[in-house]
Parts: structure tokens; sequence; C-alpha cells
């Protein structure tokens, strides 16, 4: 399979994944001082780590840009554009919003690749 099927692979698997884990515990969340802290920015660190330290591990590399991509384009959406409720986190917007997401990403996943 080629790299950049791969890494749309793993980019979906973890968002279907997430979006499994949020139906199944919704009331679990990482808070630290009051502040609940959102997957994005767990996958917002994924993405950086892999972008600034992983040079000499391409396949590394390539799967935590992935799964951080993932968690980032999962609740992009749900951040800019609902309450931030886990009611809204189901809504169509937070929905449509991963699915809009997935679909730049799947066109935009050769270019994607090469770059990472």
């Amino acid at each position: 399979m080629k790299k950049e099927n791969i890494f749309y692979l793993v980019f979906v698997s973890t968002i279907l994944a997430i979006r499994a884990w949020v139906f199944v515990f919704p009331q679990r969340k990482l808070i630290i001082d009051g502040v609940i802290i959102h997957h994005f920015w767990t996958g917002l660190l994924l993405v950086t780590l892999a972008l600034l330290w992983l040079n000499n591990y391409p396949k590394l590399r390539i799967a935590l840009f992935s799964i951080g991509l993932g968690l980032i384009a999962d609740e992009l959406s749900y951040i800019i554009f609902t309450g931030k409720t886990v009611a809204e986190y189901w809504s169509s917007s937070s929905i449509l919003g991963a699915i809009t997401t997935a679909a730049i990403i799947f066109l935009l996943r050769k270019k994607i690749v090469t770059k990472i």
C-alpha cells in the first residue's frame, strides 16, 4: 500500500476511534487545573512532535502526524462552531465538519505525505 494511503487510513481510523471513545465514555475528560484539555490539543502536540523531532524515523513520523491530524480534524469544527457540550459534539455541524475536513485531507494526502 502506498504511503499516502496508509497515512489516510490511520487518519480516518483515528477520527473513528476517538468518536467511538467519546460515544462509549462521554464523561471522561482530561482536566488540568479545572480546564478541559480537548483532544485537539493532544493532536497538536503529536503533530508538533512528529514534525520537530522525528526526522530520523519516517514511518513513526507519518504515523504520529496522521494520528495527530486526525485528532485535530475531528474536533476543529466542534471547537469553532458549537457551544462545546458533549451533546453538541454529536451535532450535525460537528460531524459535517469532521467529514468535510477528512474529504479535504483525502484530496491533499499525496502533498501532505511528501511534505512531512
